[in-house]
């Protein structure tokens, strides 16, 4: 059986720009997809449960069922070469996410950028989803912006995964790679403040740029007709991520770098990213 692009819905623009994205992925790669959405019964607590009438119950439900079907119409409506299916399953969103991310090619869901305490709330979906799906997640955020796919990596266990991954993105869009490695936290200008020459600066930033186009070339050699560039920069990393990814088609990255803290799901860098990007992000597992 062919794994399936599992894309959650829930009525929402955002939701509906992740549903563009993913029926556009599902046909470039020739793979059914699996439209879900999750109708939780107990929205808060089981106290509030108990109070919910069972006609309310059945009118979340049916809410939830309109939502899926909406959703599979219009999906219908972008191609007729996919197979698309709906399912609506009980429980709450992320849990119902993970649950239909096992033994999926890639689970993808959309995001709100906002401020403050809303962004904490709306971003929850995505974030304990890149941390708990058992596939990769597509965190779209807005629509690709036609450039090159962005790699970024930073010489951990998952840097081969997210060269690897993102090569086969840049091959079904018929894109080229930029692969991306932020060397230091320090920004240019504190650089070139401190005591270190820039004679030195410069001549560690080449020694890295060849360790990194040392990690790219066994995996590069599977795809010789991918154009791939090497941008090696001071910074910090999610901001030197989302800088040089600003027209790319998505963003490929790890969910854990080699700083994470034993333990973590979800890296910081990982976290920063799908706050901040504009662009589709996807986050490698393993």
């Amino acid at each position: 059986m062919v794994s399936p692009i599992v894309v959650g819905v829930d009525g929402s623009a955002a939701s509906r720009t992740a549903l563009a994205w993913a029926v556009e992925t599902a046909v470039r790669r020739d793979l059914p997809l699996r439209v879900v959405g999750a109708f939780d019964p107990v929205p808060t607590s089981s106290a509030v449960n108990m109070l919910l009438p069972g006609d309310v119950i059945d009118a979340l439900r049916a809410e939830a069922a309109n939502t899926v079907e909406d959703a599979v119409a219009y999906a219908r409506s972008l191609t007729s070469v996919t197979e698309i299916i709906g399912d609506v399953v009980t429980g709450p969103a992320v849990a119902a996410l993970v649950e239909a991310s096992a033994g999926s090619a890639l689970t993808a869901v959309g995001t709100r950028h906002l401020s403050g305490v809303r962004s904490l709330f709306f971003g929850s979906v995505s974030i304990n989803l890149a941390a708990h799906a058992k596939s990769d997640v597509a965190v779209i955020a807005g629509p690709s912006g036609g450039g090159p796919v962005v790699a970024a990596v930073d010489g951990s266990a998952l840097t081969g995964p997210v060269l690897e991954r993102a090569l086969i993105v840049a091959d079904v869009f018929d894109t080229s790679l930029t692969v991306v490695h932020a060397w230091t936290d320090l920004d240019e200008s504190t650089l070139a403040a401190g005591s270190v020459g820039s004679d030195l600066v410069a001549e560690h930033a080449d020694r890295v740029d060849e360790q990194v186009r040392s990690w790219i070339a066994p995996v590069a050699a599977r795809y010789p007709l991918t154009s791939v560039n090497v941008v090696v920069a001071p910074g910090g990393a999610a901001q030197t991520i989302c800088r040089v990814a600003r027209d790319a088609t998505m963003i490929v990255l790890g969910s854990r770098g080699r700083g994470g803290l034993a333990g973590m799901l979800l890296g910081s860098t990982s976290q920063d990213v799908i706050h901040h990007a504009e662009r589709p992000v996807l986050v490698v597992k393993s």
